[in-house]
């Protein structure tokens, strides 16, 4: 039931100085580096589908094209007899992806750049199978990690990744599963 007395006493609670935390807004630069991040993913996107597609439409015929990159696959399906047909079918895919790959190349020159010119993302990308991108990703959504007292408030509540425990009859031994 909606009254006034308890939006008057809703309102009074919201004023308390301790009833909000500050938020943090991200950084310009940080907000910028997203934004490239941003774009890179949309280039790598239709660069993967079109792959898909590509591959699916040959498995069809059951050709197989040797497994590589994505950035050498057009060199590696001209290695590939095809016939005329799925040529015609898939050329419009395949013409896309020169200039997507090109594109993402220069993503990723970027990226790198970014990781030689920040000390936190070098650092970053020393850690096995973490890249220029990962780094500089994870770098961006962090942004001042001076606001963290700890590394558990970023783990735990900024990103999202709490271990829980799923156990039967809170024994926490999950017997009975």
């Amino acid at each position: 039931m909606k009254t006034n007395r308890r939006d008057a006493h809703t309102l009074a609670d919201a004023c308390r100085p301790d009833a909000y935390h500050p938020a943090h807004r991200t950084s310009a630069a940080q907000r910028a580096v997203r934004a490239e991040l941003a774009v890179r993913e949309a280039l790598v996107r239709p660069r993967t589908r079109s792959l898909s597609v590509i591959r699916a439409l040959l498995r069809r015929e059951s050709i197989r094209v040797p497994s590589g990159s994505a950035a050498a696959f057009v060199r590696r399906l001209a290695q590939v007899e095809v016939p005329p047909a799925v040529e015609r079918a898939i050329t419009p895919l395949v013409e896309l992806l020169t200039p997507l790959n090109a594109a993402i190349a220069a993503a990723d020159a970027g990226m790198a750049r970014r990781v030689t010119a920040d000390p936190v993302a070098r650092r970053l990308a020393t850690t096995p199978g973490v890249g220029p991108v990962t780094a500089v990703a994870f770098r961006a959504t962090l942004d001042d990690v001076g606001r963290f007292a700890r590394p558990g408030q970023v783990v735990a509540a900024y990103l999202g990744l709490v271990p829980c425990e799923h156990s039967s009859g809170g024994n926490g031994t999950g017997a009975g599963r």
